[in-house]
């Protein structure tokens, strides 16, 4: 039976208590059951929708799962691709001693080099030595430490400073003029 606030709706009289006849108990329970009717209604689509949307929505989620989880897989294989490029770039550039120039390069593109193959010519344009020969008449007149202004026929225009650090004893055996002896 029906109650409403500890009263039983059934009960005689009780539609005068709240002041109201007959009709509005039947209207109450006419309207609970209803509610009941809506709450099994309700129940079935919950308990429907349990069975196919949401097994479907469940299986989105598990793909999806598995798709990041290959993702993030692929991703630690191209991260550790990357590392073993950079490896073999690290490996394959070659650092000079010192700051240079480039003069000549000696192997070609495709050419297999090894650890004791000569590949480039370095010069430091800072610190160049240059080696003149001087002829007998004038080796008197040069001593070292002399300051030196020297001219290159290949830059005619411009002149360098340098300072003797070394005179030869000995004259050249081969000199470029012939008849001539020059000392180094």
């Amino acid at each position: 039976m029906p109650r409403l606030r500890g009263v039983l709706l059934d009960q005689p009289g009780a539609g005068r208590y709240f002041g109201q006849d007959a009709s509005w108990t039947s209207t109450l329970i006419y309207a609970q059951a209803r509610l009941v009717a809506a709450q099994a209604k309700l129940d079935a689509m919950i308990k429907s929708y349990d069975t196919e949307e949401v097994a479907i929505k469940k299986l989105e989620v598990t793909l999806a799962e598995q798709s990041l989880a290959l993702n993030q897989q692929a991703l630690v294989e191209v991260e550790q691709s990357v590392l073993q490029a950079q490896r073999q770039l690290d490996e394959a550039i070659i650092t000079a001693p010192f700051d240079g120039v480039a003069v000549e390069v000696f192997p070609e593109e495709g050419d297999t080099v090894s650890p004791t193959t000569k590949i480039v010519h370095l010069i430091d344009p800072a610190s160049m030595e240059l080696s003149v020969e001087i002829d007998e008449m004038d080796a008197h007149r040069v001593t070292v430490g002399q300051m030196a202004e020297v001219a290159l026929d290949a830059a005619p225009d411009a002149r360098f400073e340098g300072k003797v650090t070394a005179i030869s004893q000995v004259p050249l055996a081969n000199p470029k003029v012939s008849g001539v002896v020059v000392y180094e």
